[in-house]
């Protein structure tokens, strides 16, 4: 119960941060489209890399794909801060590691570079400047050329963006990934003290009163919209959750009357942790809370203690298996110089010497697997099975020795540490001591993967299988490229 408590108590800490967000600034992810700036009308369009432009939507040319929804990981760009200028940013495609950049060959903007470019005199330079017209839009002004990024309309709903001179661009609307949650496809239950459930009393409601997860009164469906949003279904009532707002905005889970707006059904789920959300209405722009009679209704203007919705996945077991990295997309960056250690050595001779040396250090490498954010953890044990790479001599990424298969944390760096003797010979001037550094260099490549995910079900201890899953991201940190240095003392 402290545990629980806590949880609370951080979520309303970061929610409160969240709401004083300002619109100065982006996030660190973002989804972008051309729409609405109501969240709960925002198009399906959002913005993704097809033949390494940026596009929207598709056409004749582009038979196999689909719109992308705003949580899709296609559609996710990182917003990544210049180091020459606070007011510029690069952009970048999350999974496939592609920086926007001016096409040379003409205004088209395209996504095809693995290493940023400040340099503002290169045409290729990756330097955009965001401006915001009102809440929820930006408009990008490409930092080479001065030009304004603008969204053309090319074939059947699909836009590409360009650069365009004296254009006074686009405004583009975005979705906050930072803050966007993706709720689980399997069925879930929700917990506020007790397990919310079907309640067939003055009108069928939403009653957190059980206390088992698995029973059919418990078992609730989310299927993800577009835009970030939800639609929740209840498995007892065979019906989706609806706000009535005739009647004291109570959360109904069937009898559905027509109130005019379908908003009325769909719910922006917000993040508090890793286990708990809370859930706002648009229809009446309010968050569901436990309240009378312990039943869910949007009647909070803020996120308080009775707002705050844990989630359970009815999943017991999660293998991440056949990751399938994608080595073309790699990029490797934050590279440093690292000094593995130092030791001394004293030539008395009256002749230069070459002269053996050893230094004894301990070489760390760790590993990151990633989805792309915003799902919830839920309490399901993850078990992944596959090899780590690393980076090793002139930035070549090759397997490591390592063979995982074992529990692991999405989003939580595995440490691997051994000691190691470099063992090598460097030339000493006569009559002299001087000091031998082993030094190389520290880097972090990152690979995007697909996976196969087998789940056991709480429910009927059943396995389900899903290939090729999208939005896998590695991360490997390790030292390569060593050299003996020698400095005079």
């Amino acid at each position: 119960m402290e545990l629980h408590q806590l949880r609370l108590l951080i979520g309303i800490v970061i929610t409160a941060m969240m709401q004083k967000m300002t619109s100065g600034a982006l996030p660190k992810s973002i989804a972008l489209n051309v729409g609405s700036k109501e969240i709960y009308q925002q198009a399906s369009c959002f913005y993704r890399r097809y033949d390494a432009y940026v596009v929207s939507g598709y056409d004749e040319r582009d038979p196999d794909h689909t719109p992308e929804p705003a949580h899709s990981p296609a559609s996710k760009i990182i917003v990544e801060q210049s180091t020459v200028n606070d007011k510029y940013v690069h952009l970048r495609f999350y999974i496939n590691n592609k920086y926007w950049h001016k096409n040379t060959r003409d205004n088209r903007i395209v996504a095809s570079l693995n290493q940023p470019i400040e340099d503002t005199t290169d045409p290729s330079c990756t330097l955009f400047e965001p401006a915001f017209p009102s809440q929820n839009e930006v408009y990008f002004t490409h930092v080479q050329t001065g030009w304004r990024v603008i969204a053309k309309a090319e074939g059947h709903r699909r836009y590409t963006l360009y650069v365009e001179e004296n254009s006074s661009g686009t405004n583009l609307v975005f979705v906050d990934r930072e803050t966007l949650v993706i709720l689980p496809e399997h069925p879930i239950a929700f917990i506020h003290g007790k397990y919310l459930k079907a309640y067939d009393v003055n009108g069928k409601r939403l009653q957190f009163g059980s206390d088992k997860a698995t029973d059919k009164e418990s078992l609730h469906s989310a299927s993800m919209k577009s835009n970030g949003m939800v639609i929740i279904s209840s498995h007892y009532f065979d019906y989706f959750w609806w706000v009535n707002t005739k009647d004291s905005n109570w959360v109904y889970g069937g009898d559905y009357t027509t109130q005019g707006s379908s908003v009325v059904q769909i719910f922006k789920p917000v993040k508090i942790d890793e286990y708990a959300i809370a859930l706002l209405n648009p229809s009446v722009n309010k968050y569901c809370v436990r309240s009378t009679d312990n039943c869910l209704a949007a009647t909070s203007d803020t996120i308080t203690s009775e707002a705050i919705i844990f989630v359970d996945e009815l999943v017991t077991e999660r293998q991440i298996l056949n990751l399938n990295y994608a080595l073309r997309d790699q990029r490797i960056y934050g590279e440093t110089p690292f000094i593995a250690g130092t030791t001394t050595l004293t030539n008395s001779a009256p002749v230069d010497l070459i002269m053996p040396v050893e230094i004894t250090y301990i070489d760390e490498k760790s590993y990151t697997f990633s989805r792309g954010g915003g799902r919830l953890n839920a309490g399901v044990k993850h078990t992944i099975s596959t090899t780590p790479w690393f980076i090793s001599i002139g930035k070549v990424i090759i397997p490591g020795a390592i063979i995982i298969n074992e529990e692991f944390e999405w989003d939580k760096a595995d440490t691997a540490a051994n000691e190691v003797t470099a063992v090598g010979t460097v030339s000493v001037p006569k009559n002299s001591t001087v000091t031998v550094s082993y030094v190389g260099t520290k880097g972090i490549c990152s690979i995007p993967f697909t996976y196969t995910k087998a789940d056991k079900s709480a429910i009927d201890g059943k396995t389900s299988f899903e290939n090729s899953v999208r939005g896998g991201m590695y991360e490997g940190v390790s030292y390569y490229n060593f050299r003996f240095q020698v400095d005079n003392n």
